[in-house]
C-alpha cells in the first residue's frame, strides 16, 4: 500500500492539535540528549528537558544484560 499526497494529512500547528503538542514536548528534549551524547553540546542544567528525557529514555528496548538500547531505540541523523 502506497501513501499519497491525497492519503496524507498535514495540519497546521495553528490547529492546536494534542498530537503536534505532544511532539513538540518532546521533539527539543530529544534532539538536545542525542547532541550531548554525540559532543555537539556541552551539558547545561535544564531540569524540564532532562526529566522529559529520563521519561523518554525509560521507554527504549534496552538489553536486559548491559542496558544498552538496542538499535532502533535512538537513531542519529547528521
Amino acid at each position: 500500500m502506497k501513501l499519497t499526497s491525497k492519503q496524507l494529512k498535514v495540519k497546521p500547528k495553528t490547529a492546536n492539535i494534542a498530537g503536534l503538542q505532544i511532539a513538540d514536548l518532546i521533539a527539543y528534549p530529544s534532539r538536545r540528549e542525542m547532541l550531548l551524547e554525540k559532543g555537539f553540546l556541552e551539558r547545561l542544567r535544564f531540569d524540564f528537558s532532562d526529566r522529559i528525557t529520563e521519561l523518554l529514555t525509560e521507554k527504549y528496548l534496552k538489553n536486559d544484560k548491559t542496558g544498552e538500547i538496542c538499535g532502533w531505540g535512538k537513531k542519529f541523523l547528521p
